[in-house]
């Protein structure tokens, strides 16, 4: 938590937890609870007048792999911060953030073995010659896995199965440079195959934000998008929570008894108590094992994993940071975080830049529910100068899937005149054939619109206009 004194209006970098109403006095940085009462004011605490220094912050946050996210909501109210969760769900949730980090599969492997999961022996191989060398260490049949930050690889064809050393030739050839949803491989685990299958779940231990608590999740349907079990079947996924830091057995044996049931109950147990270990040491927000198979001779075994860590957490694992693999990261975003944007690409076609995650999440909100796709969620943040509007315009346009932009300023620190000349800047360092929307209102609003009265750009005076122009012309209908 950065450094802050008591009642002034200086930003804070802040650490975030899955805890709810939990303010932390900035002198002693003990724990107190709060609750909100009538008026946004503190239960327990004086009514303090409107003038009180209170900041709202809130960011778009990944919750589980089922396809519900939350929002953080963290406030300064008095020289305290103040975390809390507000639960949101939303058909375009952001599957790709700087919140978590993410590693490979031969990676998350190896910390699997590292905290005693059961798992296959691999090598990882970068050539097609490489592959070979590896099937003839293990001989027989082995599993040749593309490695990508992404889901879907077997439908793709990237996972197969291969008996002979042609064979593998033959996959590793064809996988290797395969496009899996944008990402291009360019590594391949050659892991030894597991010769008798009798039964496939899924299991996975996640940071669940909108119960506040570290949650289990598992089904009977393994090797399949749980996302797609979740549609299909949402009764075949049991789940279970904990706010504490240690194993809880008694909840979580129902669970391993839906898993596999019989005599492997108590395997199965093993295998929940290791991985939730390894969740809580590594700061992880996601552990995840899919399938989690049984064999024929009845051992449990994990024939895929895959680990997210906390970004705000990595500073205590320097040896988890050298497993990243920047390649497998957006670059925009990548270069949005150090240009002091936040920005997340998605596959709309209605570009935005607002200022305010939160009024950012209401504009993609907006865009669906008249009939846009959002390609991007971007907040340009408080204090913005005319280059970083420039560069947001870059970020947006990088894609060259955008059909026009919505640009959706409420101007507090923001002033609007500074979005405005950033604007104009940027048609005139840029070739910008999309149309653009712009609705200003707050800080400057009237100057910033008087400056873009001789302009190209389509102005709007309110959110609900603004957001029809932008779907409409992104449509290539009249506005």
């Amino acid at each position: 938590m950065g450094r802050h004194r008591r009642g002034t209006a200086e930003k804070v970098e802040l650490c975030l937890f899955p805890v709810a109403f939990k303010a932390y006095n900035p002198l002693t940085l003990g724990p107190r609870r709060h609750s909100v009462g009538p008026g946004g004011t503190w239960k327990g605490q004086r009514r303090h007048g409107a003038s009180a220094p209170f900041f709202l912050f809130r960011r778009p946050r990944f919750l589980d792999p089922t396809g519900g996210y939350s929002r953080e909501v963290v406030c300064r109210f008095k020289g305290r911060v103040f975390f809390f969760c507000l639960p949101r769900k939303g058909t375009y949730a952001p599957r790709k953030t700087q919140n978590f980090m993410n590693i490979h599969e031969h990676q998350a492997k190896d910390l699997f073995r590292e905290h005693g999961l059961p798992v296959q022996d691999g090598i990882v191989a970068y050539t097609v010659e490489e592959a070979v060398a590896a099937y003839e260490k293990f001989g027989d049949v082995v599993a040749v896995k593309a490695q990508v930050h992404t889901g879907g690889r077997g439908l793709a064809g990237g996972v197969k199965i291969a008996k002979t050393v042609d064979e593998v030739r033959e996959h590793a050839g064809n996988i290797l440079g395969l496009d899996i949803k944008g990402h291009i491989v360019k590594r391949l685990y050659i892991e030894d195959g597991c010769s008798s299958i009798e039964k496939e779940a899924y299991l996975a231990v996640i940071l669940d934000r909108s119960a506040k608590a570290i949650g289990f999740i598992g089904s009977a349907e393994g090797g399949v998008e749980i996302e797609t079990v979740a549609h299909e079947n949402p009764d075949a996924i049991k789940r279970f929570s904990t706010s504490e830091l240690t194993f809880p057995k008694d909840a979580a044996r129902p669970l391993a008894e839906a898993l596999f049931g019989g005599k492997s109950v108590d395997e199965t147990m093993e295998v929940l108590e290791k991985l939730f270990d390894m969740f809580v040491k590594l700061d992880c927000t996601q552990a995840e094992i899919n399938p989690l198979v049984l064999t024929g001779d009845g051992s449990v075994l994990c024939l895929d994993g895959k680990l997210n860590f906390d970004d705000n957490a990595l500073f205590r694992h320097p040896e988890i940071v050298e497993l990243r693999d920047m390649e497998e990261e957006d670059v925009n975003e990548i270069e949005a975080k150090e240009k002091g944007l936040a920005f997340i690409q998605l596959d709309g076609d209605i570009g935005c830049m607002v200022n305010g995650a939160g009024l950012a999440m209401a504009t993609l909100d907006m865009i669906n529910i008249h009939g846009g796709k959002p390609a991007n969620f971007l907040d340009v943040g408080g204090s913005s100068n005319p280059d970083k509007v420039v560069e947001a315009f870059k970020l947006i346009l990088a894609s060259g899937k955008v059909k026009s932009i919505l640009v959706n300023i409420f101007g507090g620190i923001t002033r609007c005149t500074d979005i405005a000349e950033g604007m104009l800047t940027a048609l005139k360092q840029m070739d910008v054939e999309v149309p653009i929307v712009v609705r200003l209102e707050g800080t400057e609003a009237e100057a910033g619109r008087k400056m873009l009265a001789d302009s190209p750009l389509h102005t709007a005076e309110t959110f609900g206009e603004a957001v029809a122009k932008a779907v409409k012309l992104g449509k290539g209908e009249a506005a």
